[in-house]
């Protein structure tokens, strides 16, 4: 573990410092979900796409001693109808969405509808919202 541990809104600033760039301009495919994030935000500062953003926050969260049961990668579908993926953390009295590019905010106020999550501690096992 880290000499400080960061608060989840430190880690959350940390990683929306990077440059949203799509994979198709990155990698020239649609979708390239590496794993790597943590490494190129150290190295030269995280590029990605929104899923490289959430794996980068919970990256953080699990290496800062944060409880893997509490930490979530989400899907979504934006208002706009797009895929989205953002970090969900449960604090104890609500669960913080850490979204690309804004402060954590309540679940209860996202605008997105949630389709499926997996927990950090059940890597691989994604289970679907009842209401996506």
């Amino acid at each position: 573990m880290p000499d400080k541990k960061l608060s989840v809104e430190e880690i959350n600033a940390l990683v929306n410092q990077g440059d949203y760039v799509p994979d198709k301009e990155q990698y020239g495919v649609i979708e390239d979900w590496r794993g790597h994030a943590e490494e190129e935000l150290l190295k030269r500062g995280l590029r990605g796409d929104c899923d490289d953003f959430a794996i980068a926050k919970a990256q953080l969260l699990l290496k800062h001693g944060y409880d893997p049961e509490k930490i979530r990668l989400v899907t979504a579908v934006t208002p706009q109808g797009e895929g989205h993926m953002v970090t969900a953390y449960d604090d104890g009295n609500d669960t913080k969405i850490l979204d690309l590019h804004a402060n954590p905010y309540s679940a209860s106020k996202a605008q997105y509808r949630f389709i499926s999550s997996m927990r950090a501690s059940a890597p691989g096992a994604w289970k679907k919202f009842t209401n996506g």
